[in-house]
């Protein structure tokens, strides 16, 4: 999908016992521009764990955005280097391939801001 933004469905395995399913949107150079996913979160300190357990726990939205597209994508919340969970040789999908106009409305920023002021 070389030259298009994309959003792709990735897959991180774990222990090769689980795995566990997020979205990354890609630019055209084929770089990660950001990551979504769906965390486990301790309500009192609203960190992420690793596998909610208890009351304590709700699943919530985590939008890492890598900062050198921070500004493209129109998000500067949890800015980072580079995704946390992306690897090279995950199980992946591209389910959508398009010029900016095209994936942009369906893509991360416009998905966070609704999840952000839902929480």
């Amino acid at each position: 999908m070389s030259g298009h933004y994309a959003i792709e469905a990735r897959s991180h395995n774990i222990l090769g016992l689980w795995s566990h399913n997020f979205w990354v949107l890609r630019h055209p150079s084929g770089e990660v521009m950001a990551e979504l996913h769906g965390l486990a979160t301790d309500r009192m300190t609203q960190r992420a764990v690793a596998i909610g357990t208890s009351e304590r726990h709700s699943l919530r939205a985590w939008h890492y955005a890598v900062r050198t597209y921070s500004g493209e994508i129109g998000v500067d919340a949890y800015l980072v280097d580079q995704g946390p969970y992306y690897k090279d040789g995950q199980y992946s999908k591209v389910v959508i391939a398009g010029d900016f106009n095209q994936i942009m409305p369906r893509g991360v920023p416009q998905l966070t801001r609704y999840l952000l002021s839902t929480n």
